[in-house]
């Protein structure tokens, strides 16, 4: 019989039920005897680590009739108060575990507190021809320092990709354009399996790859601090099954999309072998009709513009991976991914410019068809040594990557006004990039007791970025193609950042706390080879982060986050060349930006239950030298787009989330959120500060 390992990320949050009882036992009672307290910790037996919102019930031994119950914390903790001496039987439970008794535990007044120490529990091995498995994953789960929303299994996204699966998720939006945006802004940095990859695309993950959505929208010191309102971690799933496991998906779409995928697992003793394969085929159909209006000297001329775009994508990805386990506290993995990405697009827009008295005078047509090709590399080598004492670990991860994109269009300009003698225009663009990052990473976790750690590392981080872009326009007069010198660019983007951390994590009483900080050192080098400029900035920045949470019951509690946050300028907002692809519309990069730093604060109050949850959440976050897409109109009519750092910014918000178990197989979950943001800058005054307000539900 086929035998699989069944686990999970959370069970029940409390024992609703139990704690009337216990109530009415104490209400019942003529005098006030000795109350006693239980606590212990409770971990995984095969990997040591901590296991939070495992349930713990105390039994009365003569009857077996319930006590009091609780819940662990993110440690592991538990703590059973106001016991009165008896004798008694306690049981640790988590779905995917085998239960956990310990019989006979005695409760004396001349010993009022019992440790029982670390529970250590089993992962059960259940045999699915005779047992029907009920347990499942909550659809989210909250924690300290972050919320997981668990996608295993959600049919509204099987078929999809990842770019469809986190416009289900709460707090995320995706618009048409496959922008993601966190509570409003898109400003968020996105992980796969915590790092951030350069060859994979959100379209390009399968669904039925993701187990969960991580939403960190005040990370702590551990994590980097980019993105100024957090970070969305998709975690893919892995199989470590004994014997050989295999699954295919395949999924078909409208608009000739289709993606496949293969993942097959083999594990024997202490070596686990994976690999997946998976690619996505699809096309994208679309239009866009423009109406501008612009004022000069009390005069006016107008722009109208329309256009229809034709894309086909393909992609393709594979990756192979081994575990090696060499006793029950060290284990190496190494892991490699392959990627092929192409591009064929069409795009045909007319442009019909107009004076005053709505008379022409342009009316032309542009049409680009262009291809690309991307090809990336990855490699992953992770080692993790667990000890003896629990929640003891140490881990070591090297990462490197590599991504090479060869890119044309050619572009031809038709004047079909008539009167207008310009010839017809021509231009081929050819580009070349090329990416590579890597990574050195250790950390460290050190327990001093059931209730607090300490946690450290260092984190080197190297980007590079080579952008080889040239412009050929076509001579009529000699029948040639000559390089456009004003717009051909070749540019090198080189970043070096060093950091190192450490966090406190406490817990007295209702109280939990983290307290952290994080120092980090960047270097930045810009090259403009087609003119030699170039460009060195290095700067110090630090990163405190600070999370408090109080339980008034069980089930209801309050938390408030503060974290400091960084928004470095990508390499296309520090390019200065100038992009001619929409004539009308030019942008060019600004080279002097600076970073924007970020003060992010979150308050938060929580009720959970048995059958659901809901969460409110209050936040601010405040932006200094915020790095903003500036557009001014020449006299010409043309749009010139950059970037500039203005003042500063603000944005607050609610958010509301919830989630509730109508029945056994019925769970219904919403989210509303509320936002709003404004800028002050040198351009724009304190009475006209821009300002946006949106809400969105789902």
């Amino acid at each position: 019989m086929q035998k699989i390992m069944v686990q999970t990320a959370a069970l029940l949050l409390c024992l609703t039920l139990i704690l009337p009882t216990a109530k009415a036992q104490m209400a019942g009672a003529t005098a006030a005897p000795p109350m006693a307290k239980i606590f212990g910790l409770v971990v995984d037996e095969s990997t040591g680590k901590a296991m939070e919102y495992a349930t713990v019930a105390l039994r009365n031994r003569a009857d077996s009739s319930i006590v009091t119950g609780t819940i662990t914390n993110e440690v592991g903790f538990f703590a059973l108060e106001r016991i009165r001496p008896g004798r008694y039987d306690l049981e640790v439970t988590f779905i995917g575990f085998t239960k956990h008794v310990i019989r006979d535990v005695r409760v004396t007044p001349q010993k009022l507190e019992l440790d029982l120490g670390t529970i250590r529990l089993k992962s059960a091995v259940i045999d699915l021809n005779a047992v029907t498995v009920t347990g499942e994953k909550k659809p989210i789960e909250y924690t300290l320092d972050k919320k997981i929303v668990n996608i295993d299994n959600n049919l509204a996204t099987m078929g999809g990709t990842a770019a469809d699966v986190l416009a289900t998720v709460p707090s995320v939006t995706v618009d048409v354009d496959g922008t993601v945006s966190l509570r409003g802004s898109a400003d968020v940095n996105i992980l796969v399996d915590g790092k951030p990859s350069q060859i994979v695309s959100l379209d390009e993950i399968p669904a039925s790859m993701i187990e969960r959505i991580e939403i960190v929208t005040n990370p702590s010191a551990r994590y980097d601090p980019e993105g100024s309102v957090g970070i969305i971690n998709i975690i893919l799933k892995k199989k470590r099954s004994a014997g050989y496991n295999a699954v295919i998906n395949l999924n078909g779409g409208t608009n000739d999309r289709y993606n496949t995928s293969l993942n097959l697992n083999y594990r024997v003793n202490k070596l686990n072998l994976f690999f997946n394969y998976d690619n996505r085929f699809g096309r994208m159909l679309g239009g866009s009709e423009q109406r501008r209006t612009y004022t000069i000297n009390d005069t006016s001329s107008y722009l109208n513009q329309e256009g229809e775009y034709r894309n086909r994508m393909q992609g393709h990805n594979l990756r192979l991976g081994a575990d090696y386990d060499f006793d029950a506290h060290n284990t190496l993995t190494i892991s490699g991914n392959l990627n092929f990405r192409s591009h064929l697009g069409y795009n045909y827009t007319t442009y019909n410019n107009l004076n005053s008295l709505l008379d022409t005078t342009d009316f032309y047509d542009r049409t680009n068809n262009s291809n690309r090709q991307n090809i990336g590399k990855e490699l992953n080598l992770n080692y993790k040594k667990t000890y003896a004492q629990e929640g003891r670990e140490w881990t070591a991860d090297l990462y490197y990557s590599h991504d090479q994109g060869d890119g044309d269009t050619k572009a031809i300009q038709e004047y079909l006004d008539r009167f207008n003698l310009l010839p017809d225009w021509l231009q081929n663009t050819y580009s070349k990039d090329t990416r590579q990052a890597f990574t050195i990473r250790t950390d460290y976790v050190h327990p001093f007791n059931k209730f607090s750690r300490f946690e450290a590392g260092y984190k080197g981080d190297f980007r590079g970025s080579d952008s080889d872009y040239r412009v050929m326009n076509f001579d009529a007069g000699t029948n040639t193609w000559l390089n456009d010198t004003l717009s051909t660019n070749h540019f090198v983007y080189n970043q070096l950042i060093n950091a190192v951390y450490g966090i406190y994590t406490g817990a007295s009483g209702k109280f939990q706390y983290q307290l952290g900080l994080r120092l980090e050192q960047a270097t930045n080098f810009t090259d403009l080879r087609t003119t030699h400029q170039t460009n060195r900035h290095t700067y110090f920045s630090y990163f405190p982060s600070g999370f408090l949470r109080y339980r008034f019951t069980d089930e209801q509690g309050i938390q408030l986050n503060y974290s400091r946050r960084i928004n470095r300028p990508y390499s296309r907002a520090l390019n200065p060349f100038i992009d001619y692809s929409d004539p009308q519309n030019l942008s060019y990069g600004n080279p002097n930006l600076e970073p924007e730093y970020i003060d992010a604060f979150e308050l938060s109050n929580f009720w959970e239950t048995r059958q659901g949850s809901v969460y409110a959440n209050f936040y601010y976050r405040q932006v200094n030298d915020m790095i903003t897409r500036i557009t001014r109109l020449a006299p010409s009519g043309i749009t010139y787009t950059t970037f500039e750092n203005l003042n500063n910014s603000r944005a607050y918000g609610i958010e509301l989330t919830g989630d509730y178990r109508l029945t056994k197989w019925w769970r219904v979950n919403g989210n509303w959120n509320f936002y709003h943001s404004e800028m002050h800058g040198p351009l724009i005054t304190q009475k006209e500060a821009q300002s946006i307000s949106s809400w969105t539900y789902a």
